[in-house]
């Protein structure tokens, strides 16, 4: 500050304080001056504890007249001599830096290099009284009594729940009470949390169940455990199902295992809300001992699940003392197989990605590691334009069979990058582009497919004529016959370069079927072999039909004598009012 006159403002960021006068004097630096925070007897105490401040102070050429300790630039005490140490009994709580100024005997001073950090707690206690034994249910309303900042934060003092009235010293955390269940916490927020003093009985690992509901979507709460002021984290990210269209009374549990092992004795445990407008009745932790050595894996049959149809959940193992495996769909329990084959039908209600655990109990209680297997479910499928495509006939590129991702195409990313993506709005990552005056498949990439049902009406030999442009060279895809889960290959398609780095310019491209079509429904799927070729349409043209052909089964009637017809795929010749086979043997 410069000799002279000066207006001094004062600003205050809190309110509810006095200020009686300010003092100012010149600050008289000596470098000299050595002075640091050597130690604090505890990190971390609780309000009302002692924590003893160690201090060094020295100078050349000179004396120490004083040192002045602070915690937070508030003043705490005063040492005149060596050695110098302060017994500190803060009265609230939170962090503080212990910080010192050493003043000489010619009235000069230097501040402390070194600094310590000291968290003070503040005090609590079980709201029963006593801690939470785990094992055991930790009931969420029954968070530690000792206040905002110090056993919960909420993100304000509302106190919104309807069971308020279920303790006096909820703050602003809302407590709800629900019929059928009892009291709860709700209306939270992302950032609120809770925490409970807990006392573990037998220490390992920890499997939990928490009881939770959500009128909505994105809720999810994380729990923490502290030991010695250090907070870890114990489970991965708890996401709330919607268990209700506006309404958060329908609790479902959520199963999950802890992240780290428990130690015995008295830890806090914090719940934290990491989304919206979640609801937590509680969480029951049951201790387990975990072989981690059990080999277990899970698959599905089929693979890709279809909207509301069952598909079979199976775990496989090589273990010879497995007694039962309980499955998880996103971490729901939805059923426990007790015998080989370990299998559980489950139903997928909605098109998605469905995250499937499982875990295996051994003969002598034990229990495997998680297993987690990845689900997709898909809408079931259908021809684009409601009827199989007539072959004859020709098959337009864009108009894949709806399904989804993994049943009816599949495509290497999400990203839907063709300039004619509003074409279908079922397309997913399906890239469609406007070409040869209409829509067309494009920006291919290898081993990227699309899936046809067609309907052969006259069974014989093909050929294709394939309207495609390329802008590369090397494209290209082939053409498949696709049977009880495998694709046999019935031709193939070189896509030439029709562009210098373009591909407004289609050209037809014809080859064989090289195996003979049968007559109804089947599927065909377009892979691509040789990536960035556009897809306009492959025309399949009938050049030789089969001889036995005379009706297909949307043709039939009254078969007359002597005609040859297709039930249910088996060729049936009708002589004098009986049915043979094509070898000549009778059918009954």
């Amino acid at each position: 500050m410069t000799a002279g006159r000066h207006v001094i403002c004062l600003n205050t960021d809190k309110g509810g304080f006095y200020i009686k006068s300010l003092t100012f004097q010149p600050y008289k630096k000596n470098t000299n001056i050595r002075v640091s925070v050597s130690s604090v007897s505890s990190t971390s105490v609780s309000v009302g504890e002692k924590a003893t401040v160690n201090l060094t102070a020295s100078v050349t050429n000179s004396t120490i007249a004083n040192v002045k300790v602070y915690a937070n630039d508030m003043l705490i005490g005063t040492l005149t001599e060596a050695p110098y140490t302060l017994e500190y009994v803060p009265e609230a709580f939170g962090e503080y830096t212990i910080t010192a100024i050493a003043t000489d005997a010619d009235g000069k001073e230097n501040k402390s290099t070194v600094t310590k950090k000291l968290k003070v707690k503040g005090l609590r206690s079980p709201y029963t009284g006593t801690p939470i034994a785990l094992p055991g249910t930790v009931e969420a309303e029954n968070f530690d009594k000792g206040g905002e900042e110090i056993t919960y934060h909420d993100s304000n003092t509302e106190g919104e729940g309807n069971g308020n009235s279920y303790r006096s010293d909820h703050g602003g955390v809302d407590i709800k009470s629900v019929s059928g269940v009892g009291h709860t916490i709700g209306y939270t927020h992302a950032g609120e949390w809770l925490e409970y003093t807990v006392d573990v009985k037998e220490a390992g690992i920890y499997e939990y169940d928490a009881y939770v509901s959500s009128g909505t979507t994105g809720s999810a709460f994380k729990m923490q455990l502290e030991t010695n002021d250090v907070y870890k984290e114990l489970s991965e990210t708890i996401n709330v199902p919607k268990t209700g269209d506006g309404s958060w009374n329908n609790y479902v549990p959520i199963h999950g295992r802890t992240l780290i092992s428990l130690s015995e004795g008295q830890h806090i445990l914090r719940i934290n809300a990491t989304g919206e407008s979640g609801d937590i009745d509680k969480v029951v932790f049951n201790h387990i001992v975990v072989n981690n050595s059990l080999n277990l894996t899970v698959s599905s049959n089929p693979t890709a699940a279809t909207v509301n149809e069952y598909v079979t959940l199976k775990a496989n193992s090589t273990a010879a003392n497995i007694q039962s495996v309980k499955f998880y769909v996103d971490n729901r329990f939805i059923g426990q197989a007790t015998e080989a084959p370990f299998e559980v039908q489950y139903k997928p209600t909605a098109k998605g990605t469905y995250n499937v655990t499982a875990e295996a109990i051994t003969t002598d209680g034990k229990i495997s590691k998680v297993v987690k297997y990845s689900l997709k479910a898909n809408n079931k499928r259908s021809p684009y334009r409601t009827t199989p495509i007539a072959i004859p006939g020709i098959i337009q590129a864009e108009n894949f069979d709806k399904g989804g991702e993994g049943l009816s195409f599949h495509d290497a990313n999400s990203d839907g990058e063709g300039d004619n993506q509003s074409y279908r709005s079922d397309a997913e990552g399906m890239d469609i582009v406007k070409g040869n005056n209409g829509a067309a498949l494009g920006y291919t990439a290898a081993n990227e497919w699309t899936e046809y049902t067609v309907n052969v009406k006259t069974a014989g030999k093909y050929s294709f004529k394939a309207t495609v442009s390329s802008g590369v060279t090397n494209s290209g895809f082939s053409i498949g016959l696709v049977k009880n889960g495998s694709v046999t290959t019935i031709g193939r398609v070189s896509v030439p370069q029709t562009g210098n780095n373009s591909w407004d310019t289609y050209r037809v491209v014809s080859g064989d079927i090289t195996r003979e079509l049968e007559p109804g429904e089947q599927i065909l799927r377009f892979t691509i072999t040789g990536a960035n070729c556009n897809i306009d349409k492959v025309e399949l043209v009938c050049v030789e039909p089969n001889a036995i052909t005379d009706l297909t089964n949307d043709q039939q009637s009254a078969p007359a004598n002597g005609k040859k017809v297709y039930e249910n795929g088996q060729l049936v010749i009708y002589l004098n009012g009986k049915r043979y086979n094509a070898l000549g043997v009778e059918l009954k």
